[in-house]
């Protein structure tokens, strides 16, 4: 069987490296594709693909099974909202050889960035298609309703429906956080996001997750928009990009 994780960008799977464990341990073929280059910031798609290469592949994914479709596509890093039929045509070509498929794995739709938003509306489309939509879950990454620097990490959205939480053991919690800094590029990043992974696991210390839901689609991801406050995207855009995609796809 084949467990399959659909990330934006090379390190987010960052927000989901105990369920990669689990799927390994499991004994399931674990399936990495990400939908962008990543490109967006200093390093080229060829370094950060390298470094999610890195990482993965330390914890037991094989090579194989990490797969840079953005890379491969030319979806630049910010943009997978207006690509969202090229991508969809090559994952669609990709994923087929990969069946049966336990489940799929993916964003949650909690307008933080609009490259995961994106994703989660791909990878919900594509769980359905795979048959394992019930089977399926979104993972929370991160947010700021509340502004720009009120930065929130893996904190799920009660409009995301019933949360499932996974125990992490504490040895899996250190292994994660030391993973952090194998991402040379993104240290600013880690930077911003690692303190926070650390205070989640030490007040919560579980993996959330929570289900997909074609419907939820439909609706506003938030109240306000992170990748808004930052100036990179507008959400009016956006929903009038992933509407048409969901209409052209009857979903």
């Amino acid at each position: 069987m084949t467990t399959l994780f659909l990330f934006a960008h090379q390190d987010d799977e960052i927000g989901v490296f105990h369920e990669i464990l689990k799927a390994l341990q499991a004994g399931d073929r674990v399936v990495c594709i990400y939908l962008t280059d990543g490109g967006a910031g200093k390093a080229t798609p060829q370094e950060r693909n390298a470094e999610s290469t890195r990482v993965l592949t330390s914890l037991g994914v094989s090579p194989d099974d990490l797969i840079f479709l953005g890379t491969q596509q030319d979806i630049p890093d910010g943009r997978l909202p207006d690509n969202l039929e090229r991508c969809w045509a090559k994952l669609t070509e990709i994923v087929e050889p990969l069946q049966p498929v336990r489940g799929l794995f993916t964003h949650a739709f909690e307008g933080g960035h609009q490259d995961h938003d994106a994703a989660s509306v791909v990878g919900t489309l594509l769980a359905k298609r795979l048959g394992c939509l019930e089977a399926s879950r979104q993972f929370p990454l991160y947010r700021a309703p509340g502004g720009r620097f009120l930065l929130k990490f893996a904190k799920p959205l009660n409009a995301n429906g019933p949360v499932e939480r996974s125990p992490i053991p504490i040895k899996e919690k250190s292994l994660i956080l030391s993973k952090l800094f194998q991402y040379p590029s993104q240290r600013v990043v880690m930077m911003k996001l690692g303190p926070r992974m650390a205070r989640d696991f030490l007040f919560d210390g579980t993996q959330k997750l929570q289900p997909l839901s074609l419907a939820r689609l439909r609706e506003p991801p938030n109240d306000a928009y992170l990748y808004e406050a930052w100036k990179i995207y507008d959400y009016p855009r956006f929903r009038r990009l992933t509407d048409a995609f969901l209409q052209a796809h009857d979903a």
